[in-house]
């Protein structure tokens, strides 16, 4: 079913945003990623798939599957909002991965690192707030909004994708 694919999609975003800010601290408390450490190094590389995905499969199959379906049954409302957070998660992402992208060559240099921090730090404020009213406004309610049989093909559809097969 769609809604347990794309909650446990949420819950792994969450326990690498969790780590990072376990790893990192915040303030003048913030410990750089050191590349030459490989927990930091995996980390670093888990970010960057986290958000590669979350762009080129989570965000977009929300919004042409899942969104319309709701839109149907009266969220517009709801669906817009949404809508207008994947577009600020896009926005952070495409600032945030060149600069993760160059650190896992040569290492944070103190500039980036400070601009990375800060970014990250706003993309995580905003995908926590936002899994939150995914997971209770909509993934909960679900198969209760658009049926059980809605869930399974969805589901079945975003394997596909994830998987990289052709509908």
């Amino acid at each position: 079913m769609v809604d347990r694919i794309l909650h446990n999609e949420h819950m792994a975003t969450l326990d690498i945003i969790n780590r990072l800010e376990v790893r990192i601290g915040n303030g003048k408390w913030a410990r750089r990623l050191d590349i030459a450490v490989p927990a930091d190094k995996t980390l670093l590389e888990e970010l960057i798939a986290m958000m590669e995905s979350e762009v080129r499969h989570h965000l977009p199959f929300e919004e042409k599957v899942i969104f319309p379906k709701l839109d149907e049954v009266g969220f517009e409302d709801i669906t817009n909002m949404l809508f207008d957070e994947h577009e600020a998660i896009r926005s952070l992402v495409s600032s945030i991965r060149p600069i993760a992208n160059d650190a896992l060559s040569g290492g944070f240099q103190e500039d980036k690192w400070t601009i990375f921090y800060q970014l990250l730090a706003d993309l995580a404020s905003i995908i926590v707030f936002h899994i939150q009213k995914e997971e209770m406004g909509v993934i909960s309610r679900l198969q209760m909004l658009i049926g059980a049989e809605s869930c399974q093909e969805m589901g079945g559809a975003y394997r596909k994708l994830l998987s990289g097969e052709t509908a």
